[in-house]
């Protein structure tokens, strides 16, 4: 289980919503020390290239990042993404699209 820090999940729906829009794909990461597996304290957004069927991570981003959070002991906990929503009639809302993230709970 992962214990998330307070104001962190708000954070993580408000990036998802501005960069996907509505109409792309979109991954923000959460982040935690080394010395506590089960901590989240950070999010990184990477840079990607995204559409409504999926995303690519910058290899060069990822890269850059992995030597940054080896450095300062740190790793990358999860993996969030968000879907655009699905084609309706009605204009979406935020019930129509769908956040895959793992279950966590609040500090």
């Amino acid at each position: 289980m992962l214990v998330v820090e307070e104001g962190l999940l708000g954070q993580t729906f408000l990036e998802l919503r501005r960069c996907g829009a509505g109409r792309a794909e979109c991954v923000v990461v959460w982040t935690g020390p080394v010395a506590g597996p089960g901590h989240v304290d950070g999010l990184l957004h990477p840079n990607h290239s995204a559409s409504a069927a999926g995303y690519d991570v910058d290899g060069g981003w990822l890269t850059a990042t992995a030597l940054a959070l080896a450095a300062e002991r740190r790793s990358i906990r999860a993996q969030c993404t968000r879907t655009p929503a699905p084609p309706t009639t009605r204009a979406p809302t935020t019930t129509t699209r769908s956040l895959r993230c793992p279950v966590c709970s609040r500090s």
